[in-house]
């Protein structure tokens, strides 16, 4: 008969490169939403769902707020807020998809569609994927002697 020893060890998660990855593709769509203000007006067959619904600022404010959440859960190695992260960034890129896809009052499938399709499914894929009990693994970093 086998005995127990305590506690199974933790398992250990890995901060994924598709999560620094969103991080920035976040940073980056709240740069250029702060910067350009005029974005939907002058891009508007593109953008008619958004422009009626949000100003470029409030899409700078959401998506600068969805890197942070990311950021602040993989420097504090936080799983539960890595996983809301990318959750929420899953729900946001689909939003967008939908958005770009029915950018011109008709359904239409582009690049732009595909790829926002894209991050929503990878950004649940990796929630799904980090489990809220495990470590992250740090062994990538090493100490300076």
């Amino acid at each position: 008969m086998l005995k127990q020893r305590g506690e199974p060890p933790l398992m250990k998660t890995m901060i994924w490169p598709f999560e620094i990855v969103m991080s920035f593709v976040s940073l980056g769509w709240a740069y250029v939403m702060f910067r350009q203000i005029n974005l939907f007006e002058e891009q508007s067959s593109r953008w008619l769902v958004l422009n009626a619904t949000l100003d470029e600022w409030a899409v700078g404010v959401i998506t600068l707020t969805l890197a942070l959440i990311k950021i602040y859960g993989f420097v504090l190695k936080s799983n539960k807020w890595r996983k809301v992260g990318l959750t929420l960034s899953g729900v946001w890129w689909s939003l967008i998809c939908v958005a770009i896809t029915m950018g011109d009052g008709s359904f239409s499938i582009g690049t732009g569609s595909v790829a926002y399709a894209g991050y929503a499914f990878l950004c649940f894929l990796t929630s799904s994927s980090i489990k809220e009990g495990e470590k992250v693994d740090d062994s990538h970093e090493r100490s300076v002697s």
